[in-house]
């Protein structure tokens, strides 16, 4: 008996073995060729809402599905139905948006949010500038941004600084560029594009061009631009003197020049001395950063506006030669680290002055001025001349209308006078005029060409370039001619001076070791010090009003960006400023702004040479001329 219920337990065993057998390869076979499926057993519906942008919350119609081979286009209802194999996975693609693939579970709602591209984002960015969503405009900016300040701050600044109304735009291709440097962090997924748009500003209707950027940040391409940081159309300006192109031929000259020195020794200004525990700094930089650790490359907690008043908690902490405070704002409880040279007390420099020279008396006439002003070179009009144009690029006016060839504008420090240099007597001189164009006073004379004038903060002179003694020299004289004296004496190329903030030293470009570099001459010791040493051309200075940088132009990357030397950091720091698309477009002859937060600049990004401006952080850049004619040699007035 017992080997009979073993016997039939046995044939039960074998029965079901069989079944389950039979089922395993009826799926196999459903796996490996699902044609066979005339009639689907499942399918996937997503609803018009369970597609929809991962920024705005928009749904998405006309999306498409695809499983296998199967097929399936949104229809009239914006639905979606697709049949499914179970989990199979499902790419979704719709036009604008990165490909998304989703794996279906049962009994868990299917809502698919898809990621705008590139080009989309900058489209859904500015159709929110134009309808003037402000709320929405912050919740599309880059967390990198958004952590500078509140959304209710952004509103604010929004609705009451906002420089322009925008009526229509179009935005053109998207560049993807390798990395991009914003804020001081390095990005590498970098989408650039440029604008082109109608703007009432100021109750004027103006056409502007203005590139964008975006850059992802958890899978989502975020807005880069910092509202807080946009030029209001009123910034302040600067003597920074600009230079223009040398020569190709140099004439032979009288012997070097023996004229009686000029200048007059001033002590040198008050060296820096850090801040002691418990003291109270201000922080003068633009939205200077509070850190979570001693370094660039620590987190952002909070952006500080200029003037922010910080206690310095205990001593600083040296970094690569820069020294970080861990400080605490005043009057509320937010404590972090912050890079010294970011604090008045670093920088509180003396600004001594030389005694004035004892020119001709002149009648000057004063400036009435509405906003500030940048004068610069331009062949629009079929020869150089010297226009002048406000600091937005409206009010474009030519000053020196003459057949001859006019150009090289250098700013007096109150900025009701303009240095320039004009060959209308046969060869270069340099000529002063009033800052409407009028009362053109000759004031060089020599048979050999002078060019580059530069004047000085402090109003009493002129520094300009000479071939008097063969070659390029660096000169300088009273401001309103006169009492000339050589300063460099060099068989090499001397050039593009610029003085600093307080008229004591120059800095220069010569080639004097084989290649272009930075040279800095010191008018209280008649001495000089070699500032850079590279085998790239470093060339084009321009002192910054504050006395701490000095921007000029490098080719040590490989394409002629914009650079800024830091005069304070302990070793020497050089940091970029510029990227350019494309990168074989050249950068050159910087011009400060006075508040030291902007800089004017010449850039053939566009294809010929523009007058561009950008923020000394590498935001905001700008194209104020977009000529097709070549515009050059920036000189910012405030």
């Amino acid at each position: 008996m017992y080997k009979r219920a073993w016997f039939r337990s046995l044939l039960l065993l074998l029965l079901v073995l069989a079944m389950a057998s039979c089922a395993l390869l009826q799926q196999y076979k459903q796996e490996l060729w699902p044609s066979t499926l005339a009639t689907p057993t499942t399918a996937v519906i997503l609803t018009q809402g369970q597609i929809r942008d991962a920024i705005t919350k928009l749904p998405i119609v006309a999306a498409r599905l695809q499983a296998g081979t199967v097929t399936a286009l949104s229809d009239v209802e914006g639905a979606f139905c697709i049949p499914s194999l179970g989990e199979e996975m499902i790419t979704i693609t719709a036009a604008g948006y990165e490909t998304a693939q989703i794996r279906p579970r049962a009994g868990f709602p299917l809502v698919v949010d898809l990621i705008p591209d590139a080009s989309t984002t900058f489209q859904i960015i500015y159709n929110y500038e134009r309808q003037h969503e402000f709320g929405r405009q912050y919740e599309l900016l880059h967390p990198d941004v958004q952590i500078l300040f509140s959304r209710e701050e952004f509103i604010r600044y929004m609705e009451q600084q906002r420089p322009y109304d925008l009526i229509d735009f179009s935005v053109g291709p998207v560049d993807m560029l390798a990395s991009g440097v914003m804020l001081g962090k390095v990005y590498n997924d970098v989408a650039q594009v440029r604008v082109q748009a109608t703007v009432r500003s100021n109750g004027r209707i103006m056409q502007r061009s203005w590139l964008g950027y975006a850059a992802k940040a958890g899978g989502l391409w975020r807005w880069f631009r910092g509202p807080l940081l946009w030029p209001t159309l009123t910034p302040v300006s600067t003597d920074t003197p600009t230079p223009t192109a040398t020569p190709t031929q140099i004439p032979t000259s009288p012997p070097r020049s023996t004229n009686t020195p000029i200048l007059t020794a001033v002590a040198s200004p008050t060296p820096y001395e850090p801040i002691s525990p418990g003291s109270q700094a201000v922080v003068i930089s633009d939205v200077a950063g509070l850190h979570t650790g001693t370094g660039e490359e620590y987190a952002v907690i909070l952006g500080m506006p200029r003037g922010t008043k910080v206690l310095a908690l205990e001593w600083p902490r040296w970094v690569d030669g820069v020294p970080w405070y861990r400080v605490q704002v005043v009057g509320t409880s937010h404590t972090g680290w912050c890079k010294g040279s970011n604090l008045a007390a670093l920088l509180a420099v003396t600004t001594p002055t030389i005694p004035p020279a004892t020119p001709t008396a002149r009648p000057v006439t004063p400036a009435v001025q509405i906003m500030p002003r940048i004068a610069f070179t331009s062949e629009r009009d079929g020869d150089q001349e010297v226009y002048v144009m406000n600091a937005d690029g409206s009010d474009l006016r030519n000053l020196t209308l003459n057949p001859a060839q006019d150009g090289n504008p250098s700013w007096s420090p109150t900025h009701d006078r303009l240095a320039f240099v004009s060959d209308r007597t046969g060869n270069s001189d340099i000529f002063l005029m009033n800052a409407d164009g009028s009362g053109v006073v000759q004031i060089t004379f020599s048979p050999a060409d002078e060019i580059h004038p530069a004047w000085s903060p402090n109003g009493a002179f002129i520094a300009y370039v000479s071939n008097e003694d063969g070659d390029w020299e660096i000169f300088v004289m009273n401001a309103t001619g006169g009492g000339a004296m050589q300063l460099t004496h060099n068989t090499a190329w001397d050039s593009y001076p610029s003085w600093s903030p307080d008229s004591q030293k120059m800095v220069f470009t010569s080639e004097r070791d084989g290649n272009y570099e930075l040279y800095l001459y010191d008018l209280t010791s008649y001495t000089e010090t070699r500032l850079t040493d590279h085998p790239a051309s470093d060339a084009f200075p321009a002192w910054s009003p504050t006395g701490q940088e000095i921007a000029f132009t490098s080719a040590r990357d490989g394409a002629l960006e914009l650079y800024l030397l830091d005069l304070v950091a302990i070793p020497q720091r050089i940091t970029r400023l510029t990227y350019t698309v494309p990168a074989s477009a050249a950068n050159r002859y910087p011009s400060w702004a006075n508040d030291g937060n902007w800089l004017a600049f010449t850039s053939w990004r566009d294809g010929n040479a523009e007058i561009y401006i950008v923020r000394r952080d590498g935001w905001w850049l700008r194209n104020l001329t977009m000529h097709p004619a070549a515009d050059e040699f920036p000189a910012w007035a405030d």
